[in-house]
């Protein structure tokens, strides 16, 4: 069996380009990039070869560990297998750590040396926006990743200059105009002017060429990163004030330009992607080091950072990969209808692309609302990169620009795109569902899934992953260990308590329907290992256990079931809670805990102003 191309690329890397004999200096390719030497076993891999040992295994024959270069002489020097007790395994063996630990330094130092000049311009893909700002939620966090990466690769085709004026920007909390930024990086009015014209090709900032709020005479304003989120450029800014390993600076110029998300996470959680220039200056750095150490060592450096990908491949979320995988599937239906093909990223295949997203994108030929068109679009451009596609930062600003100005016109034509906020639940559509449940096993699993959602502030994944073992009855009512988090997860213990009410208590809805599954369809179903909400067909046979999409279904049935107006989704019971306790004077800290948000989540405090918006009104009562 022939060495892993891995083991070759390692015995080739620590070779030195020499043959391992202590005394031989022979290169194991010529000048002419001629290959002259040779593979030797220390264990021969034959019977009757020399220091055969027949317990060795075929990968164990044709392991790292059981390999040595050598010039052909000194091959043919070990290899009669006479000379096996002259030139035993562990003389060979001992030979082969000595040779190569010379040159494992060097080649460390060599990895450093191209992984620190291909960081100086890399830009490394973010998966995670918690370390932002914290309060984000955990699908807050899905829909800006994609459009934190789409900003960090238009960034990179902005030269640093202008990066540097993007920074004095970013770090003042007030617009500012085009002399004082002039001022700010030492250059003069016009050298603004044409660095802001550059970061306004990228879609990244522009002048306002009228007076900015009656103050600031050609206010130089940074857009924000999407209209949903629109103080990330403040939540980066107070966030990298407090660290000290890394400034603003840092992230926008260098050492490492970074996509935002990424520079401040916990972990980077992909690997860098080298600009041209960058990949260019790494070539001439490898080939420099093939003149010392041999061509394949060089080659063995440049594979490394393939290695890194496949690496970042395996840890990268889920959810992330799913966000893109969904989008890309959105860009090969526009594809097949109109033609086009899947491997182009020009101008004119972006423009059409938001165009035909917004006016018949979706699989029931209705249009996108623009937000979802925008991830949509930040996710593609990804993408194509990623298929080494060259994607320019020109053509992409125009089908951002064009999106943009489509989406005007649907406002000033009257036409909203979007479901809008989910409604949230309420005591009234508890007990109305509470009455409407059927009295069977499908009916007691509705009522369960929906009381005891509401009381830990459910998502639609959330009783989705739950399983029996995770749910545990207590004297005054049930604890829910929920697994948090999509990259590192997490369990919060919701307790439960009996309610006053029996018909809305959700501790004897669980007991009710657990006992029901298990009389019915046998204590199999009570082990802790098996799915806490189980999928029953119309015949009343278990399928298996819920998914995400289908609680989400499940709760818009059961919901329509029970006559409420607006009809649930799977976001209504988490809605619902906070809404609810706050309504009910509950403090914002408790209904935090409950729920598993953050102390101050922006995502939970916009649910309570449902509520406040209307008790806290300046225009109540006015007339």
């Amino acid at each position: 069996m022939a060495p892993r191309a891995e083991t070759r690329r390692d015995l080739l890397l620590f070779s030195g380009n020499e043959c391992a004999w202590k005394t031989c200096r022979v290169r194991l390719m010529n000048e002419d990039g001629g290959w002259v030497g040779e593979m030797a076993h220390i264990c021969g891999a034959e019977p009757g070869s020399a220091r055969h040992d027949p317990t060795l295994t075929k990968e164990e024959f044709r392991a790292d560990e059981n390999l040595v270069l050598l010039c052909a002489n000194h091959h043919q020097r070990i290899g009669d297998p006479r000379s096996s007790t002259k030139y035993d395994v562990e003389f060979l063996r001992q030979m082969k750590q000595e040779h190569e630990g010379r040159y494992r330094k060097a080649v460390a130092g060599a990895e450093d040396e191209i992984s620190d000049l291909t960081l100086e311009n890399a830009v490394i893909a973010c998966t995670n926006l918690k370390r932002v700002d914290p309060e984000l939620e955990e699908e807050d966090c899905e829909y800006f990743v994609p459009l934190v990466n789409d900003f960090a690769e238009r960034l990179r085709e902005v030269t640093k200059p202008a990066r540097g004026l993007l920074v004095v920007l970013i770090s003042r909390p007030a617009v500012i105009g085009a002399p004082e930024a002039a001022r700010r990086i030492g250059r003069d009015k016009q050298t603004v002017y044409e660095l802001v014209e550059e970061l306004d090709a990228a879609s990244i900032a522009y002048i306002d060429t009228y007076s900015y709020e009656d103050e600031v005479p050609e206010g130089v304003v940074v857009r924000p990163l999407c209209q949903d989120w629109p103080e990330f450029w403040d939540a980066l800014r107070d966030h990298m004030a407090g660290r000290e390993d890394a400034t603003v600076d840092d992230v926008i110029v260098g050492p490492q330009l970074l996509a935002a998300g990424s520079a401040v996470t916990t972990e980077l959680d992909a690997p860098p992607s080298p600009l041209d220039q960058a990949a260019a200056e790494s070539q001439a750095l490898v080939e420099r080091w093939a003149e010392r150490h041999g061509v394949d060592a060089a080659r063995r450096l440049a594979e490394a950072e393939d290695l890194a990908d496949a690496v970042a491949t395996e840890i990268t979320s889920d959810n992330t990969l799913d966000t893109y995988a969904k989008s890309w599937r959105v860009w090969e239906r526009f594809c097949a209808a109109t033609g086009l093909p899947a491997s182009e990223g020009s101008r004119s295949s972006l423009v059409a692309f938001v165009t035909w997203m917004l006016r018949e994108g979706q699989q029931n030929e209705r249009g996108y609302a623009p937000s979802s068109a925008g991830t949509h679009l930040a996710a593609v451009v990804v993408g194509l990169r990623e298929r080494g596609v060259h994607v320019s930062g020109d053509d992409q600003g125009e089908a951002r620009k064009a999106l943009e100005g489509l989406a005007v016109k649907l406002l000033k034509s009257g036409e909203r795109r979007g479901h809008g906020q989910a409604v949230g639940a309420d005591v009234d559509g508890l007990n109305a569902i509470a009455r409407s449940c059927p009295d069977t096993l499908a009916g007691a699993r509705d009522k369960a899934l929906v009381l005891t959602g509401f009381h830990y502030a459910s998502r639609s994944q959330d009783p989705a992953g739950l399983l029996t073992g995770d749910v545990t009855l207590h004297p005054r009512g049930m604890v829910i260990a929920v697994l948090t988090g999509k990259t590192k997860h997490s369990v919060r213990n919701a307790k439960l308590a009996y309610a006053q009410d029996p018909e809305v208590c959700p501790v004897r809805a669980w007991t009710a329907y657990r006992t029901r599954l298990t009389a019915e369809h046998g204590e199999q179903w009570a082990d802790p290992s098996t799915p806490a909400f189980v999928g029953i067909d119309r015949h009343g046979h278990i399928t298996g256990g819920l998914v995400p999409d289908s609680v989400t279904r499940a709760v818009k049935r059961i919901s329509a079931r029970a006559g409420v107006p607006i009809h649930w989704t799977g976001h209504s019971l988490r809605i619902g809670l906070a809404s609810t306790a706050r309504k009910r004077g509950r403090d914002g800290i408790a209904i935090a805990d409950q729920g598993g948000w953050a102390r101050h989540s922006r995502s939970m405090l916009g649910y309570m102003q449902r509520e406040d918006g209307w008790d806290d009104n300046d225009s109540a009562s006015l007339t």
